[in-house]
């Protein structure tokens, strides 16, 4: 949804979704053209998409799947990538065991 349809917020707020009884929304980052986006589970998976791959949608409807999660999982985060941030990622478990990926 473009930034300017929440410029106008009455003191009622705004529906940006639709959200299933059994889901609820974590976060909600701006993303822009050539920005990627970064999403992580709690297993361990992780998948990166440009962000202009997503298609825009309506506030009321449910939006894209970003990954198909395995049964117990679950995403853990969730980062959008600017165009100077691309390089390297750091990547660091709960338990502090890190890495760098290219």
């Amino acid at each position: 949804t473009p930034l300017i349809a929440f410029e106008k917020l009455s003191s009622r707020g705004l529906r940006i979704a639709s959200i299933s009884d059994n889901d609820r929304l974590n976060w909600c980052h701006h993303c822009r053209e050539g920005d990627d986006v970064l999403i992580a589970s709690s297993m361990g998976m992780a998948s990166r998409f440009p962000a202009d791959s997503l298609r825009p949608t309506a506030r009321s409807s449910r939006g894209v799947r970003s990954m198909k999660l395995k049964e117990g999982d679950s995403l853990a985060d969730m980062n959008v990538l600017r165009g100077e941030d691309k390089e390297y990622l750091l990547v660091v478990t709960a338990m502090g065991q890190g890495k760098r990926v290219a």
